[in-house]
């Protein structure tokens, strides 16, 4: 189980370092990967969260409106554009 350890859907603006970032994070359905969408988002990015299909990313896109979730295979070059093109949006 992965602790949220910051409030990252809370209404406050971000002012981390990472504010009006964009990061993507591969992985994102549980453990390191869903942490690591938590920790980008305390530090005030905005989160593509990838992970393989039917892996459950349900989590990480319950974490606020900066998190865009992604079933992707990181082997598949179109799951990356696809990916990218989320980022740049």
């Amino acid at each position: 189980m992965v602790g949220i350890v910051s409030d990252a859907t809370s209404a406050t603006p971000p002012t981390g370092d990472l504010a009006g970032r964009t990061i993507v994070v591969t992985g994102a359905g549980g453990g390191i990967g869903l942490a690591a969408v938590n920790a980008f988002l305390v530090a005030g990015a905005n989160v593509v969260g990838t992970d393989l299909p039917g892996t459950g990313l349900q989590a990480a896109a319950e974490m606020g409106d900066r998190v865009v979730t992604l079933e992707a295979d990181v082997t598949d070059p179109a799951d990356w554009d696809e990916a990218r093109d989320l980022a740049l949006d």
